[in-house]
């Protein structure tokens, strides 16, 4: 598969995933019965709401998304607007975490011991837990950390328990790939050949990184996926203002512009995340 044909199929699972996510809106809670409360009781109330907050035919939704227009929230905010204010917070948390599976991949690669061991059982584990669990792990920081000094927690403190509930699943997997990744390059002839000649053990790791990096391009997409999912669970938990907040709010007021806006923001960004590693692979020769 060239690039192009991934792009075109890129391009369809986006439109695909936002299709589903419009019939799903049909299915949830009226967000009439949500917002207006005891209101609700009165049909003529509930139909003036529909008439200002009614799902738009869902030619109408691609028509106007092709014009960058998203609808409005509940709120009568442009969901555009929102989503934007929601990124610009999410962002700083999302590539901290993000340099910092990076970082954790590279050290694995150039200290990771020949054997398997506990590193590997480790990651293994943690690769495995669900996205909620170190959301909720960070609020027992958090809440321990609080009542052991009695201290306030800073804006500091508070993005480095969101950074690392958001970056431990994901990079662990990240990790646990790049261990067993490095072993496997060890025994390769290559690797072998460089020692012969007298290289030194830190050379031929630094030499086998970008083997690592065309092998670990395709967990990208996984790895970011994880991060979203501890973003969803993180921000609401800890009390942030963010994307995921955005996201969890959309779900519970029914609110059928923002959740599509949240899907096509998701469905989009893993999308590229997949273009990425397809290239990737593409300039090492790698097959696709």
């Amino acid at each position: 598969m060239d690039v192009r044909s991934a792009l075109v199929i890129t391009i369809l699972s986006i439109l695909g995933a936002h299709a589903l996510a419009y019939l799903l809106v049909g299915v949830l809670p009226d967000a009439a019965v949500i917002s207006l409360g005891l209101e609700s009781a009165r049909s003529e109330v509930v139909a003036a709401f529909h008439a200002d907050h009614g799902i738009r035919p869902y030619s109408q939704v691609i028509a106007d998304a092709a014009h960058l227009d998203l609808g409005t929230t509940l709120d009568g905010i442009p969901v555009s607007k929102e989503l934007g204010h929601a990124l610009a917070s999410s962002f700083p948390r999302l590539v901290i975490a993000g340099l910092a599976i990076v970082l954790a991949s590279v050290v694995t690669a150039i200290l990771a011991p020949a054997r398997s061991g506990a590193l590997d059982r480790a990651a293994s584990f943690l690769a495995f837990l669900p996205p909620y669990v170190m959301p909720f792990l960070g609020v027992l920081v958090v809440l321990s950390v609080q009542a052991a000094f009695g201290v306030v927690i800073t804006d500091g403190l508070s993005l480095l328990i969101t950074v690392t509930a958001i970056a431990i699943v994901p990079g662990a997997l990240i990790v646990a790939q790049t261990a067993s990744i490095t072993r496997r390059n060890l025994e390769s002839d290559f690797a072998r050949t460089l020692i012969a000649v007298g290289a030194p053990a830190l050379y031929q790791r630094v030499r086998l990184l970008h083997n690592v990096a065309a092998e670990i391009t395709p967990s990208l997409e996984k790895m970011f996926t994880g991060m979203m999912a501890a973003l969803l669970f993180a921000e609401p938990i800890l009390g942030l203002s963010g994307f995921g907040t955005a996201a969890v709010r959309a779900v519970r007021r029914s609110d059928p512009d923002l959740l599509l806006g949240v899907t096509l923001v998701l469905a989009g960004s893993v999308a590229v995340f997949r273009l990425f590693a397809l290239v990737v692979r593409r300039h090492y020769g790698l097959r696709l």
